[in-house]
């Protein structure tokens, strides 16, 4: 396997990242390094697709029953994005389906950060009663949130931070770089505290979908990833390639 020709693949740029915040000192480590923060990273899709999927369901039965319309999202939204937003999931709908799309079609459209607008207080002020969701519908959406103390707008930041984590992972950047990280450890307790916090989100809408993540082994998988003797062994056997 040559080295360099990998370095040159994922770039040197990128790399460096590695021995300017982890302290890796070879292209192998920092390659072993690299992999292996990716494969921990990998853990996340599954997460954020459950909880976008909940989220968008809750939201969207919510805001049909409260505004007695399935196509709420036509005259609900408040800014300028969101309605531009709802015009794209249209566009997409009709490329897609046809003419005979549905609601069930544009809500499947709507992009992660609409749903996040969804709980802004514009949607929870009793002096516009025509976009009032959340004064009455609050308890339906997030029907375990109450009892843990938290209220619209704690679940608008708390969504607002799964959302800017979202979009470094979906656009390849290290979820795991922050200011405060200085080494292995510091990265990995990044990831491992993220992780939390989507369950902890997930756990606001639904208890039985926190119970199929934890039945199915998946949060036990990425918690034993996470242990750095997996890191070790991937330095190991990129060692054995160039002994």
């Amino acid at each position: 396997m040559d080295i360099e020709l990998l370095v040159n693949g994922l770039s040197k740029e990128k790399l460096n990242t590695f021995e300017d915040k982890l302290g890796c000192k070879t292209n192998e480590d920092k390659i072993a390094t690299y992999m292996f923060m990716q494969d921990l990273s990998s853990h996340y899709f599954t997460i954020i697709q459950i909880i976008e999927v909940h989220l968008r369901n809750a939201i969207h039965k919510a805001a049909t029953n409260k505004f007695d319309d399935d196509e709420w999202f036509t005259n609900v939204p408040t800014s300028q994005k969101s309605k531009n937003q709802v015009d794209k999931a249209i566009e997409d709908s009709l490329e897609n389906v046809g003419v005979k799309y549905t609601s069930d079609d544009v809500i499947a459209n709507l992009s992660f950060g609409f749903w996040v607008h969804m709980l802004h207080e514009d949607y929870g002020n009793p002096r516009k009663k025509e976009k009032n969701l959340w004064q009455y519908k609050f308890d339906d959406a997030f029907p375990y949130a109450k009892n843990k103390g938290k209220k619209r707008a704690a679940l608008f930041r708390e969504l607002g931070t799964l959302n800017k984590f979202r979009n470094r992972l979906y656009h390849h950047e290290p979820v795991w770089k922050q200011v405060k990280v200085n080494n292995i450890n510091d990265a990995i307790k990044v990831l491992d505290n993220h992780y939390d916090k989507h369950i902890q989100f997930l756990s606001y809408m639904s208890k039985d979908a926190v119970t199929l993540i934890e039945t199915l082994g998946l949060a036990n998988k990425f918690k034993q990833s996470c242990k750095k003797e997996n890191l070790e062994a991937y330095k190991a056997k990129l060692a054995a390639l160039n002994e």
